[in-house]
C-alpha cells in the first residue's frame, strides 16, 4: 500500500498519467532543496468565507478584496503598498460601514479607473477610485458587476442573473464617465447566467454559468455572439462553468470548475490539459512562459510546456485548503485562501 501511494503521488508530482475524471485530487509536496516555499504574509483582514480578489495596479498596490468581509469592525477591502509586508483598511468603504462581498477589482488601463464590483448590506454596486484607490464612489444605479474586460478603449462588465429586477447580461461604457453612461450589450438571443469576461486580440469572451460554456464577440455593439466552446465538455453541464481566462504566447488557456483547457486557434477549439485528476481551477496566472493554477481541491500546479504536464508548486502552504485567487507581480505569486491568509513565493 505505501509503496502504490508513493507511485500515485511522483506521477501526479511530474504532471504524467492518465486523466480520470472521477479520480479524488491528490496534493502531493515537491521535495528537494530546489524548490521554492511558500511564505505566510502578515494579513489581519476577518471574514467569514476567505479572500476572493487579489489585484494589483500599476503604480504597485495590491488591494485584497473579502467574502462576507467588513465583520469585526473590518472593511472589505485591504490594500498593501509594501509587497504586502503591511496591510491597511480602504478607509473610505469603512467610514462608510460597508462590508459584504467584493467580487472583483480591476484598472482601466487607459484612464487608470479603478472598477470594483461589491454586494453589500449598505450599498450595492459598482464603485469607481480615481485616486489609486484612497476614495470610492458608489454608482447604486449598477448591481455589482462580477467581473470587467477592457478592449478597444472601452470598457465591459458582466451582471449575473439572479438579480431584482433582471439586469442586462452585461453592458458597455464608451466613455470616462462610469456614473451612469452604459449601453446594453446583451446578446441576441440573450446568454443565461454571465459570469467572466476577458479579452483577446479585439475578441471579448464571456464565460457562461451553463452549457454553453463560453462565448465570443468581435463586435459586442452588434448583440451578436458566436460559441466558442468547443472541446469544452462537461460532466455537469448544468453546473460548471468558466472562471478564468489567459494567454501565454500563442495558447489561451481557460479555467473552469472540471478542469483547464487549452486552445491554439484563438479560442474556437479547446483541448483538455493533462493535470492527471479533473478539479476545479480557481484562478491562472502567468510569469514570463510558466502558467500557474490555483485549485479548489489540491492547492496550486505549475506547467513550464504550455499546459503538457503539469508539476505540483505548494511547498509551505498549509493543505488542504481552498485557493480562491493568485496574482502575479514580478517574479512573485501571492494567492489568497478561503481562512482569510495570503502567501507569497518567489517564482525564480
Amino acid at each position: 500500500m505505501k509503496i502504490k501511494l508513493y507511485l500515485i503521488t511522483t506521477i501526479l508530482a511530474i504532471g504524467l498519467g492518465a486523466c480520470k475524471k472521477d479520480k479524488k485530487p491528490v496534493t502531493p509536496t515537491p521535495t528537494g532543496n530546489s524548490a521554492p516555499s511558500w511564505s505566510k504574509l502578515n494579513f489581519q483582514g476577518q471574514s467569514s468565507s476567505g479572500i476572493w480578489v487579489l489585484s494589483v495596479t500599476s503604480g504597485g498596490k495590491i488591494f485584497a478584496g473579502l467574502n462576507s468581509g467588513g465583520t469585526g469592525g473590518n472593511a472589505p477591502l485591504f490594500f498593501s503598498t509594501d509587497s504586502g509586508k503591511s496591510w491597511h483598511q480602504a478607509d473610505s468603504l469603512h467610514a462608510a460601514h460597508i462590508n459584504g462581498n467584493v467580487y472583483c477589482i480591476k484598472q482601466d488601463p487607459v484612464t487608470g479607473t479603478l472598477l470594483m464590483g461589491c454586494n453589500s448590506s449598505q450599498l450595492q454596486g459598482l464603485f469607481t477610485s480615481t485616486d489609486d484607490g484612497a476614495n470610492w464612489t458608489n454608482n447604486p444605479n449598477v448591481f455589482a458587476p462580477w467581473d470587467f474586460a477592457f478592449m478597444n478603449n472601452k470598457t465591459y462588465m458582466v451582471i449575473g442573473n439572479g438579480v431584482s429586477p433582471a439586469p442586462p447580461e452585461y453592458m458597455l461604457s464608451s466613455t470616462d464617465d462610469f456614473s451612469g453612461q452604459w449601453t446594453n450589450c446583451t446578446s441576441s438571443p440573450a446568454i443565461i447566467s454571465g459570469y467572466r469576461l476577458f479579452a483577446d486580440n479585439g475578441v471579448l469572451f464571456m464565460g457562461g454559468v451553463s452549457d454553453p460554456a463560453l462565448y465570443r464577440s468581435s463586435n459586442p455593439e452588434s448583440h451578436q455572439y458566436a460559441r466558442s466552446d468547443t472541446g469544452i465538455t462537461f460532466a455537469n453541464a448544468g453546473t460548471s462553468y468558466v472562471k478564468r481566462m489567459a494567454r501565454i504566447g500563442n495558447y489561451l488557456f481557460t479555467g473552469t470548475t472540471e478542469g483547464i483547457f487549452r486552445s491554439s486557434d484563438g479560442g474556437h477549439n479547446w483541448t483538455q490539459c493533462n493535470l492527471g485528476f479533473t478539479t476545479n481551477v480557481n484562478d491562472i496566472a502567468v510569469v514570463g512562459s510558466d502558467i500557474y493554477i490555483a485549485l479548489k481541491d489540491s492547492a496550486v500546479y505549475k506547467s513550464s510546456d504550455n499546459g503538457s504536464t503539469w508539476q505540483a508548486f505548494h511547498k509551505g502552504l498549509s493543505l488542504p485548503v481552498t485557493f480562491y485567487c493568485m496574482t502575479a507581480i514580478g517574479n512573485y505569486l501571492r494567492v489568497g485562501d478561503s481562512k482569510t491568509s495570503i502567501y507569497r513565493v518567489k517564482t525564480k
